[in-house]
């Protein structure tokens, strides 16, 4: 007998993050199984007039919301997809028999939970930003407001998924102890000759930064280092609320060495990160860090921070470098030992190495249908 699920993510590619891509992929991987009946609920923007990408097989109920930026729901955002997703699960609830309901973020898309505890299993699959305190000065205040209303949401879940270890150390903290499990985010890979076909040996070193322009993310630490190096230029993908605060920077520290190229999609991202050298991101607040992921399966060495998921995905000194967070000046001497071509090459396979070794998308796949196999859902 089939099994009805009900998928709940308050944004769904093309919108969000690492997050998102990760609720998409395990939904087209879910979607393949017969013993499976698979819906959503989620959202659609009326700022941009997108809506969410299809996935073949699955029902998508979607409710209107004005979000930020592509990136970014904000708060307005949030509370649309709060009002308007319960009163369209409300209908579904009534109108179907749901086996399981499976969450994309505690807060908001788990919020929607308070409408069936007791009565429908579900699973919440955290995101980080949901966590109290584990991006620093993101959206504080709110947690602080929810505190009492996302203990209740981890705490009755059959199951919570987080994305790190340091995701699940925070939630215990914060949110209290919980049936918490550890499934890495992972990338596509690429094939061999897509690799090969960069030429990375050439005087100036180009390094790429990629994410959303915000505070904990530590743009403004990369752009500092480059002006403390010679023969360094940085690529910046991505776009937010610092940009204009690190353009003036560029100005007074590395005019001309920095180039801000926006938004760009899924296949433009790989082609920078492929005409690169090294990818560089030491943020300080990542539950995971899919981007640098992204990197390895480019074949980049890759430098980040000392914090949050990250420090689970570089092995210091084999495919690149772990420094202390906000230290410019190990930053600075990191990036210059990758003028050594050689050391790039060696770390540059390392990095490919370690990620087919953890971070495909069927060892994530694997680790899900685990999660659903423990409550006789899709698998017998």
């Amino acid at each position: 007998m089939r099994k009805k699920v009900l998928f709940v993510s308050y944004a769904l590619p093309p919108f969000g993050g690492g997050g998102e891509q990760v609720a998409r992929n395990v939904l087209s991987y879910l979607s393949e199984n017969d013993l499976l009946e698979l819906e959503v609920l989620t959202a659609a923007d009326i700022h941009s007039g997108l809506s969410p990408d299809s996935v073949e097989n699955v029902k998508f109920h979607t409710v209107p919301t004005w979000r930020k930026s592509r990136a970014d729901t904000g708060i307005i955002g949030m509370l649309m997809f709060v009002m308007l997703g319960a009163c369209k699960l409300r209908k579904l609830l009534k109108k179907n028999n749901y086996d399981l309901v499976h969450y994309w973020a505690s807060v908001p898309s788990g919020l929607l939970s308070f409408l069936h505890h007791g009565d429908v299993p579900y699973v919440i699959s955290l995101f980080g930003g949901d966590v109290p305190k584990f991006n620093s000065g993101q959206y504080q205040l709110l947690h602080f407001l929810l505190a009492p209303f996302n203990k209740s949401i981890v705490r009755n879940a059959a199951a919570v998924v987080a994305m790190s270890r340091a995701a699940k150390t925070a939630t215990e903290k914060e949110l209290g102890p919980a049936n918490i499990k550890v499934i890495w985010n992972a990338a596509d890979d690429l094939p061999a000759d897509a690799r090969a076909v960069i030429d990375r040996d050439k005087q100036t070193l180009r390094l790429i930064s990629v994410g959303r322009l915000v505070g904990w993310k530590r743009f403004n630490l990369v752009i500092s280092a480059v002006g403390g190096c010679d023969d360094v230029e940085l690529v910046i993908v991505g776009d937010g609320p610092e940009r204009k605060s690190l353009e003036n920077l560029v100005e007074k520290t590395c005019s001309g060495r920095v180039q801000f190229l926006g938004m760009l999609n899924k296949a433009q991202v790989s082609d920078e990160l492929l005409k690169s050298d090294v990818f560089v991101l030491p943020s300080i607040g990542e539950s995971f860090g899919n981007v640098f992921v992204e990197a390895m399966a480019c074949g980049l060495p890759v430098i980040g921070a000392r914090a949050g998921g990250v420090a689970e995905i570089i092995e210091n000194e084999k495919n690149g470098f772990l420094i202390e967070p906000d230290n410019l000046g190990e930053l600075i001497d990191r990036i210059n030992f990758f003028k050594n071509a050689d050391e790039r090459k060696r770390m540059s396979e390392e990095s490919i190495g370690l990620f087919k070794e953890k971070f495909t998308w069927p060892r994530v796949f694997e680790k899900y249908q685990a999660v659903y196999k423990e409550m006789h859902i899709g698998w017998r």
